[in-house]
């Protein structure tokens, strides 16, 4: 008897180019570029993460409460809506609200609500130039949530299915490569 587990949860980033990868991030994953490397934080409410490079870092808080982006009063300042894997979302660009930042430009999306009730994902793009805004675009536009499984856990469940005996059996499949 040969059991092949699948994925219960199917979800797609976008797809990935030469020199960018994706990033599982429990709940969501995204793609960046490869020259970001994670750094180790720890956070007290949410889900956090950190990757950075020498001139870009893309941070995310995926909890209760997100920063809901609300700059306005930041020099060059602009806010549009979007929707993004068919969430409602705002996209916020401005010069870096956080004086101390060793970035001059601040580029966020901020979902209000996610696919679980009550939880919000904000992600950071903090780059030294303005001209890194096309790649921080492509940052969060490849932003993709997992669904949410029915026990409500944030991560994907698996599940085994028994092929039928004159069945052909595949290797097993995680969701990186569906």
């Amino acid at each position: 008897m040969f059991l092949l587990a699948l994925v219960g949860c199917v979800y797609a980033a976008a797809p990935i180019r030469a020199g960018w990868r994706e990033v599982d991030a429990g709940a969501f994953v995204f793609i960046l570029p490869t020259e970001l490397t994670q750094i180790s934080i720890q956070g007290e409410d949410s889900s956090v993460g950190r990757y950075a490079a020498q001139n870009m870092a893309v941070d995310f808080d995926y909890g209760a409460y997100s920063d809901a982006l609300s700059y306005a009063d930041a020099p060059e300042f602009a806010q549009r809506r979007e929707t993004v894997d068919g969430l409602d979302a705002v996209i916020v660009s401005c010069r870096h609200p956080d004086r101390h930042s060793p970035f001059a430009y601040f580029y966020a999306i901020h979902f209000p609500k996610t696919r679980v009730t009550g939880v919000k994902l904000t992600v950071y793009v903090s780059c030294r130039a303005k001209s890194d805004y096309g790649i921080a675009e492509e940052i969060i536009r490849s932003i993709a949530f997992k669904p949410k499984p029915p026990n409500k856990a944030l991560v994907p469940t698996v599940m085994s299915v028994t092929p039928a005996a004159d069945a052909p059996v595949a290797p097993a499949t995680t969701a990186a490569h569906l």
